[in-house]
């Protein structure tokens, strides 16, 4: 390699760093290919003797790019208000939209395909860049990245998809017709495509509208199986999957998942009742959302999560989080307000975060404790606006944040045990030991928060 950032790159690749967002292969197609393995994680694939200068600098877990305090004092460093943990920001909303369909046929609140829908009929955009359902043969990717201009198509594209995809194919489109676009996309894709407009002017040019989604952490398509393969649509079968059905008479957090095979039979269920659900189990995540230190993406003109808060979990409708950091996403949002087409009211910052708290624990507190891992072990890894720390956590957290990020790496072993086996039974059984443990000290540390608390 010609020097010391384009190996960077390989140290992604070979630590297992990557997430799979194909930027790389978006700027460098003759050096780079992207390959799908069963879990559906896209791989980059090196030619021999590739040019990795561009890709170096895409990719959104090497060091070559800048990190999201500098990117974001670049894109919105005239908004009147900065907090480590959401970035710069001009105001805080929390509500839903009102016009249908898009509370009803959203995961939340409906907020972020309206945001798209809303810049597509006001003329910000004249197409949109957002995940949608792939219909095609069993064993392809359930979802992927589309280029949408009509409202329908962005309609379609509701929903929550924790699910792999990648972006290279509509980086090609977007080069291949001229107009303004929308892209949607988690923290890390967003500094991905945010890294690409920056070192390619005509995507720069294109792309003006950038919504962000909040992330507790990616899943490969392992996850997707195996809640499928508990209500007995086995992994080779699975034709479509919905992760957030909405119930009646449940809370916000009580959704249902819907599975269906290729012969059009459908299985549903409440994601309760199903194994590994839990998010902090971390079951099926890459190594890569470790290494993550935003959670509600700091890099997008307006932002939109769950409001996890006790005011409006109740709400089965759901309702959502918006972080707005420019004056047209501002605009857009307040035009609407205005006519009673959403439905919001102001949030505090404090509360925007307690909405994520547990996810700004794990990537900072957990974050710091893993970089210190790495760099005791002497091992590469990638660059973070959090320093290597240990003890800001008890000796129970550590144990509960090493656990944790066991339970993930082991979870892609056992499930793949299970499927030479072709039997899910052999899942819930190797991950067993590991989540009992999990809970146990779970349970150890919540007893030592009520004793000191009781002393105090």
């Amino acid at each position: 390699m010609a020097d010391e950032k384009a190996r960077e790159l390989l140290k992604v690749i070979e630590g297992n760093y990557c997430i799979g967002c194909g930027a790389c292969a978006a700027m460098q197609p003759e050096s780079i290919e992207l390959q799908r393995p069963q879990n559906g994680l896209y791989r980059p694939e090196l030619r021999p003797g590739a040019a990795l200068d561009m890709a170096e600098r895409v990719c959104p877990f090497t060091s070559a790019g800048e990190d999201e305090d500098t990117l974001g004092r670049e894109l919105f460093g005239d908004a009147p208000h900065h907090s480590a943990y959401l970035g710069h920001y001009r105001e805080i909303w929390a509500g839903h939209v009102v016009e249908e369909p898009y509370r009803a046929a959203g995961s939340s609140g409906g907020m972020g395909t309206w945001l798209l829908a809303e810049a597509l009929r006001q003329g910000v955009v004249d197409r949109v860049i957002h995940v949608r359902a792939r219909e095609g043969s069993l064993g392809e990717p359930l979802f992927g990245y589309e280029i949408s201009e009509h409202l329908a198509q962005v309609q379609a594209g509701s929903k929550s998809r924790y699910y792999p995809i990648e972006i290279s194919q509509v980086v090609r489109q977007v080069h291949e017709t001229p107009g303004k676009y929308a892209f949607v996309g988690i923290p890390c894709f967003l500094k991905a495509l945010r890294n690409i407009c920056a070192n390619d002017p005509v995507m720069k040019e294109r792309v003006v509208f950038f919504v962000g989604l909040f992330c507790g952490h990616m899943k490969t398509a392992d996850f997707a199986a195996s809640l499928a393969w508990q209500l007995g649509i086995a992994p080779d079968d699975l034709a479509a999957v919905d992760f957030r059905r909405k119930l009646a008479n449940r809370g916000a957090n009580d959704y249902g998942f819907s599975a269906s095979d290729g012969a059009g039979r459908q299985v549903e269920a409440p994601m309760a009742d199903l194994f590994g659900r839990e998010w902090g189990l971390g079951f099926f995540k890459p190594q890569a959302c470790e290494f993550c230190d935003d959670v509600v993406g700091e890099l997008a003109d307006i932002s939109v999560g769950d409001a996890w808060l006790p005011q409006y979990v109740g709400d089965p409708k759901g309702t959502n989080v918006l972080i707005v950091r420019t004056a047209a996403a501002a605009g857009l949002v307040a035009a609407a307000h205005g006519d009673k087409r959403l439905d919001i009211e102001p949030l505090s910052a404090e509360d925007a975060y307690k909405s994520q708290e547990g996810g700004f624990h794990h990537r900072r507190g957990g974050l710091a404790y893993r970089l210190w891992l790495k760099d005791r072990a002497k091992q590469w890894r990638p660059r973070k606006r959090v320093s290597p720390q240990r003890f800001h956590l008890s000796f129970i957290r550590r144990r509960i944040y090493k656990l944790r990020s066991y339970l993930s790496q082991y979870s892609h072993l056992a499930f793949a045990r299970a499927r030479e086996q072709k039997s899910f039974a052999v899942f819930p059984e190797l991950m067993r030991k590991p989540v009992e443990k999990y809970r146990r000290l779970l349970l150890v540390e919540y007893y030592l928060k009520r004793i000191r608390r009781w002393r105090a």
